[in-house]
Parts: C-alpha cells; structure tokens; sequence
C-alpha cells in the first residue's frame, strides 16, 4: 500500500528519525504538532483530499503550493 501515511512514516523511519524527532522540527519551523497528530497521520488517520485540491489549486494558478500557504517565495 502505497498511500501518504505510508510514504511519510518509511521516510521518517529512513532518515532514522522518531516521531519526537520529526514533531520537534516541525515546532522549530512554526508547525503546531504534536507526536499523537503524526502518530494519526501515520496510522491513515488524516485525509490527504484537501491537500490535494491545495496542490491542484496552486498548479492551476501558476504557483508554489509553498507560495499560497505561506506566501512565501524561494
């Protein structure tokens, strides 16, 4: 099975972090996460359609996903 909760936990687990680890980092850059949300995410808890549209959204107007969740720049 082949679906986001997979991919993020087998690169999570690559890259030979825990999931404190990876919550930590995402704290440091803003994110409000905590080891239960990554746990639910990794677990095929989290839908990932709205993230989708986002990205389908950004490509339609010609942007970065980056630059319409953030409004940051490159």
């Amino acid at each position: 099975m082949d679906d986001m909760a997979t991919r993020v936990r087998a690169r999570r687990v690559k890259l030979g972090m825990t999931r404190r680890d990876l919550t930590d980092l995402l704290r440091e850059r803003g994110v409000d996460a905590c080891r239960s949300w990554l746990r639910t995410l990794e677990s095929g808890g989290l839908n990932a359609k709205p993230a989708l549209k986002l990205l389908e959204l950004s490509r339609l107007l010609g942007v970065t996903l980056e630059w319409l969740l953030t409004g940051k720049r490159r």
